[in-house]
């Protein structure tokens, strides 16, 4: 397979606690099932300040819900 190039898309590998950006500002924070491994102490300030003024954040998680069996009440 190809690498796939996008315009205007650039992939950072690096842990996220100890990376510093280059950018005076980004317009979107996205994240799939791992912020939450970031100490929220850190992460959401860091967040808060590499994002410009009208900047948005999209964090989401999953939920595990147990699988409920309606023929055991």
């Amino acid at each position: 397979m190809k690498n796939l190039y996008i315009p205007n898309i650039k992939v950072i590998n690096s842990p996220f606690e100890v990376w510093q950006s280059d950018n005076t500002g980004y317009d979107l924070a996205i994240s799939a099932t791992a912020f939450h491994f970031i100490q929220p102490q850190i992460g959401y300030r860091k967040v808060f300040d590499l994002l410009r003024n009208r900047g948005s954040i999209a964090f989401f998680w999953t939920e595990h819900v147990p699988l409920f069996d309606t023929r055991s009440l």
